[in-house]
């Protein structure tokens, strides 16, 4: 626990000693027991107690199948369990890619990285502390707010190697705060997802929709499947299997893979994507370091035998032949891709046919934007990762360049910005507002799907937040503090009515 949080945990709270309390010792002597050990004492204790869990070695599948066993859960306290979905509960051990020492993953914002199995599959998934804490009291537990318009199962790429939950983070940091709520999971052979092998296309989307039954109590409000890459495959997968489906309102499929030859064998689509490949290995409109996209996913250590087993398997179900209904009786869609992605540069043709023609579909294809980052008028080409851009801004002539610069520095103030988009000087999609200057744009069109399918505008509320509650979430995601508590009582103290006033 860095020193930051060690502060803040001491101002808002009153610490002290547990055993100190039985005897009733001062408070001076309370305050040094509480302090003996430092936060150092804690991780390495923590560290200890995680040292039989084997780590995901994505090489072996007879390891990893051995290995599962030790990627199990805990109980905790009474209190604390109160706030879990049956079937869900803390992980016991650091994950591969834990931001800090004892730390079981994302270390800010909302999400808290829980085990859950269900149905006999065991696996890792990440959901909102905001929906989580109103689980106390309640009869059926849930993963979803009750004042929620809607819910989003988020699905990782394919190939990797830790619990694939960081876009998922940032995508509900985004969306809790638009009462939208997020779920992700790891899929199979992939981070600490199960190591049961797949029996085909169907049954692993039937697992999917168990999952989403239990972790959201089975709720009345929208839900939508989320993913990047292999998960944009899921999604697109899903759309085609359950067609009128009363699970999910919608699907969202994001830089997903083509189905280069419909209607064709598994071998005639292999040596179409391998011609593709070859091609793109020159071509100047993706990125330079995506032309060869599979190389790329290898030096990230992305690619393995295991992950890439689950992600075989799953693209034998991939026919994008034109259904005879034309996508009238697919769920929404929302397909997003990049124009430089080596996924649809040599595929334009089967992304215009098997997607964009369909009924019921939205198809964006990013052309140049501007990165994220970027403080100047320079736009970049977007390949497969599309999470790295702002809505694009143009102006006409006689805009300033010091007014275009406070555009991409995010320094303009709002009226001025409203004055020159409702001159025509500046010019944005209609369908992104001031606030979008700051975010990605995939998320915002992420927002704007969810807001259409599901009939009505998402409302901004951020959500409260109380002292108490940053403890209990500390307690969900941090070992170290795990082991702080177990010889610490903690005292949360209110103002009383006439104190506040």
């Amino acid at each position: 626990m860095n020193t930051s949080l060690w502060l803040k945990f001491f101002v808002t709270l009153a610490v002290v000693s547990a055993s100190s309390l039985a005897h009733g010792s001062d408070c001076e002597s309370m305050f040094k027991s509480t302090i003996r050990a430092s936060a150092g004492d804690y991780i390495r204790t923590a560290q200890v107690r995680a040292n039989g869990v084997k780590p995901p070695q994505f090489a072996n599948p007879a390891y990893e199948q051995k290995a599962q066993v030790t990627w199990s859960g805990v109980l905790g306290p009474k209190l604390i369990q109160d706030y879990l979905v049956p079937g869900t509960s803390l992980i016991s051990h650091s994950l591969r890619g834990a931001n800090e020492p004892g730390v079981v993953k994302t270390t800010t914002g909302n999400m808290v990285h829980l085990r859950a199995d269900i149905a006999g599959e065991a696996t890792n998934i990440g959901v909102s502390y905001n929906a989580l804490k109103e689980n106390l009291g309640r009869k059926v537990k849930s993963y979803v707010r009750d004042n929620a318009v809607a819910v989003v199962l988020f699905i990782h790429g394919g190939g990797s190697n830790t619990t694939g939950h960081h876009v998922g983070a940032n995508i509900m940091d985004f969306l809790n705060p638009r009462s939208v709520d997020v779920i992700s999971i790891d899929l199979k052979w992939h981070g600490e997802g199960s190591r049961n092998s797949p029996e085909s296309v169907r049954q692993e989307l039937e697992i999917l929709r168990q999952y989403v039954r239990v972790l959201t109590g089975n709720t009345k409000k929208p839900i939508f499947l989320a993913g990047h890459s292999m998960g944009g495959v899921i999604a697109d997968l899903y759309m085609r299997h359950f067609p009128n489906d009363d699970l999910f309102a919608g699907v969202m499929s994001l830089s997903t893979v083509a189905d280069s030859a419909p209607g064709q064998s598994l071998a005639v689509k292999r040596e179409r994507e391998a011609a593709v490949e070859r091609q793109n290995q020159s071509n100047e409109m993706i990125p330079a370091d995506e032309r060869n996209l599979g190389a790329m996913l290898a030096r990230q250590g992305k690619i393995s035998p295991t992950c890439g087993f689950y992600c075989d398997v799953m693209m034998t179900g991939v026919d994008w032949t034109m259904p005879v209904h034309q996508g009238a009786d697919y769920i929404p869609a929302l397909y997003v891709i990049g124009r430089g992605d080596a996924l649809y540069q040599g595929n334009e043709a089967a992304f215009t046919n098997g997607v964009a023609k369909l009924k019921n579909v939205e198809f964006v294809v990013f052309e140049q934007r501007r990165d994220i980052k970027a403080k100047d008028g320079q736009k970049m080409t977007i390949g497969h990762l599309i999470f790295d851009h702002k809505p694009l801004v143009e102006f006409s002539a006689d805009v300033p360049l010091e007014t275009q610069q406070k555009v991409f520095e995010g320094k303009i103030d709002k009226a001025e910005f409203e004055r020159l988009r409702a001159d025509g000087r500046l010019k944005m999609e209609p369908q992104f507002t001031f606030e979008d200057l700051k975010s990605p744009e995939i998320y915002a069109r992420i927002r704007n799907f969810i807001s259409r399918v599901a009939g009505r505008e998402l409302p901004k509320v951020e959500p409260s937040r109380d002292p108490l509650d940053d403890v209990v979430q500390e307690y969900l995601k941090n070992l170290a503090f795990r082991e702080f508590a177990k010889s610490h009582s903690y005292l949360h103290r209110r103002a009383t009515q006439a104190g506040a006033e």
